[in-house]
């Protein structure tokens, strides 16, 4: 068992709080009654009411799409492969292109509260694509997996304890303060990363049960298209209050070095 209902994760009892989730009249289905749609694309959405983090828009995800498909993020693609093993769940996962590339794993699930990423995601060969709120109980089973990702995404950490198997790794990666610092140099209005925050994940972490094995970065700079450039900056949460036209003007027409740069966690559930 895998997946477990939403709507009986809500009301079910100390003695039976989780209900398989299994296949169903095309779609998913619990023992109680409880049916989810598969959307044409094949993704679920398994959200409970209404979406309250509707997460990236489609053109968020597009030139989310288009920076993979430059090569930007390999050197992410390459660490979390190297450390993965077994069944790996994604939190956060987007249009799923890291899951894409783990082709080893058991199995691969995809969690996001994006219709626009799930409906490219579910194009991943191999990837089970899965809508849910990200900041609610997820509809995985208790130590159903061995492997979780949390890449540039939320980190509900009980959450991430609950769905581990003992001696389950949890792999998180953040922004470091430098990342994508050409384009903030031009682009003075794009987000910031805040201070502290790689301590704050090894405290959140460690309240939790989840005990860090190793810390590292990954940082690379090379020469970006302009195109690429906007797409980088459009494919974050500055493209919520910033437009194509207006990030195009602030980085100018020609290409330019971009930094990459992250601090990188692997956790493990029960290490001592």
């Amino acid at each position: 068992m895998v997946l477990i209902c939403p709507v009986c994760a809500r009301t079910g009892t100390a003695e039976q709080p989780e209900q398989p989730l299994v296949d169903h009249n095309g779609g998913l289905g619990c023992a109680r009654g409880h049916h989810f749609d598969r959307a044409k694309q094949g993704y679920v959405n398994l959200i409970v009411g209404s979406n309250p983090h509707p997460g990236d828009t489609p053109a968020m995800v597009q030139a989310r799409c288009r920076v993979h498909q430059a090569g930007v993020f390999e050197p992410v693609h390459t660490w979390l492969n190297a450390q993965s093993r077994g069944g790996i769940v994604d939190i956060g996962a987007g249009p799923g292109e890291y899951l894409g590339s783990a082709t080893h794993a058991d199995w691969r699930i995809a969690l996001d509260s994006s219709t626009a990423a799930l409906r490219v995601c579910a194009k991943q060969s191999g990837v089970q694509a899965y809508g849910g709120d990200l900041m609610r109980p997820l509809p995985i089973a208790t130590a159903a997996a061995d492997t979780v990702w949390s890449v540039f995404a939320p980190r509900p950490m009980r959450e991430v304890v609950r769905i581990l198997k003992p001696g389950g790794i949890a792999l998180m990666i953040i922004p470091r303060a430098n990342h994508l610092g050409e384009l903030r140099e031009k682009l003075p209005a794009m987000l910031k990363v805040p201070t502290g925050k790689a301590t704050r994940v090894i405290t959140q972490a460690s309240a939790q049960g989840l005990h860090l094995v190793t810390q590292g970065k990954i940082e690379r700079t090379q020469v970006v298209l302009p195109e690429t450039a906007t797409d980088l900056v459009g494919m974050g949460p500055t493209a919520f209050h910033m437009g194509v036209d207006d990030i195009e003007a602030g980085l100018g027409p020609h290409p330019i070095p971009v930094t990459i740069a992250m601090d990188v966690f692997t956790f493990e559930h029960g290490a001592r």
